[in-house]
């Protein structure tokens, strides 16, 4: 599956990032802040992003996950420690990774809202992961994203 990670803790961020290419992924980035994110979905269009919401520089995840599903409908699995904010944006997002977490696990995640993405059932996740049970909404469907 072709991923984007975008997150703005290094260390976390790289090792991710190895964990889902050792598991057959192919990774653009990791990008540390939004607009880092978009002209790497700009010059190659990402099937799944995994986004931290509290990006500390240039914008947020939301913002990002909006604007990517807006401009690409690329669907995004949010990884934050920020749940009820994830949760009250979950038309933008497959599910929600919770930090802290392991990064082999988030591979598990990603196999799960793969499932989700394409109608299937899903594995089982990691104890961190919440599915929100649904593809995000076609950008024209989508409440206060016109």
């Amino acid at each position: 599956m072709h991923l984007l990670v975008v997150e703005d803790q290094g260390v976390f961020a790289e090792a991710m990032a190895e964990e889902l290419k050792a598991a057959g992924h192919e990774v653009d980035g990791p990008a540390r802040s939004m607009e880092e994110g978009l002209k790497l979905a700009r010059k190659r269009k990402p099937e799944l992003a995994l986004v931290d919401i509290g990006l500390k520089v240039e914008g947020d995840g939301i913002m990002l996950a909006r604007m990517l599903w807006l401009e690409f409908e690329v669907p995004s699995l949010f990884v934050s420690g920020s749940r009820e904010e994830a949760v009250a944006n979950a038309d933008l997002a497959v599910g929600l990774v919770e930090k802290p977490v392991a990064p082999e696990k988030v591979v598990r995640a990603v196999e799960a809202a793969r499932a989700v993405l394409h109608g299937d059932p899903a594995p089982a996740g990691p104890s961190e992961l919440t599915l929100f049970s649904h593809r995000p909404r076609p950008p024209s469907d989508a409440p206060g994203l016109h």
